[in-house]
């Protein structure tokens, strides 16, 4: 139903809204690129402030991002965000848009502050479901990211109760990912069976779908919780699988640039990932870490 009224109106933000979430839930990346930057011309030309173009533009880039877990444009929909939410005229429709794609975007940042001004507001809202989007796990997402992981379970399960009872299936897939995702950081108190039992529903509906992108995320997850009960998934320093990803390719002499392109990352989330890995295991700069790679991971 979307393309009949997308080759009516082409340069309709809301139709193009749709297509891009169309495209990225499946996996038609170079589309649902091109229907993002469509919509950013439209923005671009739009007057500057709280309207329609910016608002969607601040809500879609974000999702389409978190989806494929990079865009080429890596800014994509930044001052459309900040463009809404710096607005002296406040529409809650259209904010919450735009709160809704800045939140994704500090929960790929893994920017803990940013997350933390986002759920405060969202934590007010009685909606549950926006446009594609749960609530309950945008804010299950943000607690994660402010290292609240029971605040951010407690969430996920509301969503997927939700999610399940009112039929908003691609919600719910991603919810199971994500609620999996956050049960491997809880450390001792981590609960395989039930991560397990969730990545299956997850993957069950994505192949039902046809969502590629989730499935290759759910599978990724799935390594993390590996074989069997007995298997560790504790790595040296605290770092998280995406870090220790993230070092060897740093100690293997790669660029920032290089990293991102390998691992489908922003160079901005490269950084922060950097930054991160630094703090956790008490380095200053690449040479120590790179010592520190070559001492403590497996060759």
């Amino acid at each position: 139903m979307v393309q009949p009224g997308l080759d009516q109106m082409l340069h309709d933000p809301r139709i193009l809204l749709q297509r891009v979430v169309l495209d990225a839930q499946t996996g038609e990346r170079d589309q649902a690129e091109f229907h993002l930057d469509l919509m950013e011309q439209i923005a671009q030309r739009a007057a500057s402030g709280a309207n329609t173009p910016n608002a969607l533009l601040a809500y879609v880039a974000p999702v389409a991002k978190y989806i494929f877990g990079a865009l080429r444009q890596p800014e994509m929909g930044e001052s459309s965000i900040t463009t809404v939410l710096s607005s002296p005229v406040d529409i809650p429709f259209f904010s919450t848009f735009a709160r809704i794609g800045a939140s994704l975007s500090a929960a790929m940042e893994k920017d803990a502050e940013a997350a933390s001004a986002q759920y405060t507001v969202l934590c007010s809202s009685n909606a549950r479901m926006f446009m594609f989007t749960s609530l309950d796990r945008v804010l299950g997402l943000l607690a994660g990211t402010m290292g609240n992981l029971d605040n951010a379970v407690a969430h996920f399960e509301n969503g997927r109760g939700y999610c399940r009872e009112s039929g908003y299936l691609p919600e719910l897939a991603w919810t199971c990912h994500d609620h999996a995702a956050v049960l491997l950081e809880l450390g001792p108190r981590r609960d395989r069976s039930k991560a397990t039992a969730l990545l299956d529903e997850c993957l069950s509906i994505a192949s039902e779908l046809g969502m590629s992108p989730l499935m290759a995320k759910a599978a990724a997850v799935q390594e993390v919780i590996g074989a069997g009960p007995g298997r560790s998934t504790s790595y040296p320093g605290g770092l998280s699988l995406r870090e220790i990803e993230v070092l060897t390719h740093l100690a293997q002499g790669r660029t920032n640039r290089e990293i991102a392109r390998d691992l489908v990352l922003s160079e901005r989330t490269v950084q922060r990932h950097i930054s991160n890995i630094y703090t956790k295991i008490n380095v200053r700069n690449r040479a120590e870490a790179t010592t520190f790679a070559l001492n403590q991971l497996p060759s």
